[in-house]
């Protein structure tokens, strides 16, 4: 007789920065990125149903197009798509086949056809409903709440539901985390009716490309016998257009005069900003007071354009600019990469689930990393024993060469598991391990 093993449910969320500044993303040269954003992996829908497909793609040299395959077939080219910040946005619409488990796949070209690796999501249409409650997650959002000058700062909205027979009996938490760290949990109400859908902001302000982490009911208050749909870890983008606000145009009272001498010079070259203002209440240059006249020097390997604000004996604020025109280029030495790449993080199993039904084989997810010399491949170690702790390499085990961020493992029924994974750079600096994930396969 089959039994369950004694493991406490947790949900790793550690996850690898694969952002540049907070403030702003960035996208580095190589090859393109896509991101699947809708729908999250492992969706319910009941059959016929039309599901939603939004993500975003992003390469230095622009996207042309996006591929979208379905179940291992080509259905759609993407083409035409809009451009916000750095990213490429693209939606279509898509109606699985029967019931049954049915994945969908997208893939990003650039315009010298270069391609990126696939991003995928299941989807689980007509399957039956898990008897009791079960919480289920339906979508993650970045939600623009406002703006700091040109650039939107977001919230996180989360839709979740309740996917199974039963009303939810009592109150539960939902956790947040960002760039892996956990960051808040929030208890929710009971009597959620079967296939009732709610929302939930997390108000925990950020910019640009970031992970979220979205875990419903890690305390296990609602007893449900499908956990599979209750976590979250993907990348979300914070993007929008600020609204347009009217030009201040400069006070008729104050003379100003505001010049770089010379305004051109050669790269590695130095200027001197010069100011010279009368009949006005405050001088701004660099976000620090200044006298009615001053200069400013800087030596400079690009073009820059310099502003003074100054403001009038009643109030109203200008702001004045000067361009200052470098010729060519300032030589900096290259010095080789030898940092080797962050530790990628599992995700899938989850680290010390529920224990797996028996099966034959088990997919092995983790979040990929970024290096400036490129990811050249990902390396998985994986060990079992049978109950006596006696761990031990599987078949195969270290695994070389993975250029996804999946791996398929045979796995024996009753069996004991564990694995971690590395990743190497394009010039073969070997980053360390992660932490050692686990799981365990039932015996039937």
């Amino acid at each position: 007789m089959a039994h369950r093993l004694p493991f406490r449910r947790t949900i790793l969320l550690g996850v690898a920065l694969l952002m540049l500044a907070a403030c702003s993303p960035g996208i580095k040269p190589g090859a393109p990125q896509v991101w699947i954003d809708v729908p999250v992996d492992g969706l319910a829908v009941a059959e016929g149903e039309i599901v939603s497909l939004e993500g975003h793609a992003a390469d230095a040299g622009g996207i042309a197009r996006v591929e979208v395959w379905t179940d291992g077939a080509f259905v759609d080219t993407l083409e035409g798509l809009s451009l916000v910040g750095d990213l490429y946005r693209f939606e279509s619409a898509w109606t699985p086949g029967g019931a049954g488990e049915h994945l969908v796949q997208v893939m990003a070209f650039n315009n010298e056809e270069v391609s990126s690796a696939p991003d995928s999501a299941r989807v689980m249409v007509g399957l039956p409903t898990f008897a009791g409650p079960d919480l289920a997650i339906v979508r993650v959002d970045a939600v623009v709440e406002g703006f700091k000058g040109d650039i939107a700062f977001c919230n996180t909205h989360v839709v979740y539901r309740n996917d199974g027979t039963e009303t939810i009996p009592g109150t539960f938490d939902i956790t947040f985390a960002f760039d892996g760290v956990g960051q808040q949990t929030q208890t929710v109400g009971a009597g959620v009716p079967p296939g009732g859908e709610l929302e939930i902001i997390f108000v925990y302000q950020f910019e640009g490309l970031h992970y979220i982490g979205i875990n419903l009911d890690p305390g296990e208050a609602v007893a449900e016998t499908n956990e599979l749909n209750n976590a979250f870890a993907e990348a979300r983008q914070c993007q929008g257009a600020a609204p347009d606000t009217p030009t201040v145009p400069p006070s008729a009272g104050p003379t100003v005069r505001f010049v770089a001498d010379p305004p051109e010079i050669l790269a590695g070259a130095c200027t001197t900003l010069r100011w010279e203002v009368t009949g006005a209440r405050q001088v701004i240059f660099g976000g620090v007071d200044q006298p009615a006249s001053g200069t400013f020097g800087a030596c400079l390997c690009k073009d820059e354009r310099y502003s003074l604000r100054v403001i009038d004996m009643k109030g109203a604020e200008a702001k004045y600019t000067v361009d200052v025109k470098v010729n060519g280029v300032c030589a900096t030495p290259t010095i080789p990469d030898s940092t080797p790449p962050p530790a990628p993080s599992p995700a899938v199993p989850a680290n010390g689930g529920a224990p797996l039904s028996c099966r034959g084989s088990q997919t092995l997810a983790w979040l990929p990393v970024e290096d400036e010399s490129g990811i050249d491949e990902y390396r998985v170690q994986v060990q079992r024993h049978s109950g006596d702790n006696n761990w031990q390499d599987v078949s195969g085990s270290v695994f070389t060469g993975l250029n996804d961020k999946q791996m398929n493992v045979g796995v024996e029924c009753g069996w004991y598991y564990r694995w971690r994974v590395r990743a190497v750079d394009g010039l073969g600096n070997v980053g360390a391990w992660s932490g050692w994930s686990t799981f365990a396969i039932t015996l039937g």
